[in-house]
């Protein structure tokens, strides 16, 4: 569940053939948790939506709340783990990231 990418930031690395490991992450909100309307806010913030579309999204989850690295997702992990909401953080394959 890892990928190999070339650096692209700096030239001496790419000389070199130097390769960075990522490790590629979902964070799935799975439940309400102790606070459903701070819940619903977040929905709404994330997808820009209203409350009505918030509480839909809110009703079928699972919900993919974020995909990308490690480094990414601890801002969205915090956000939940502030507001109770239940969450599910799990590691996925290069594939899953790009959606092959």
């Amino acid at each position: 569940m890892q990928s190999l990418l070339q650096q692209k930031n700096d030239e001496d690395d790419q000389e070199s053939g130097e390769q960075v490991e990522y490790d590629y992450y979902k964070i799935l909100l799975t439940g309400t948790g102790s606070d459903k309307v701070r819940t619903l806010l977040f929905i709404k913030k994330m997808f820009s939506c209203d409350y009505a579309q918030a509480k839909t999204y809110l009703a079928e989850t699972p919900l993919v709340v974020y995909k990308g690295i490690e480094s990414g997702s601890a801002s969205i992990e915090d956000q939940l783990k502030s507001i109770g909401a239940d969450y599910e953080k799990l590691q996925i394959s290069w594939e899953e990231f790009i959606g092959i």
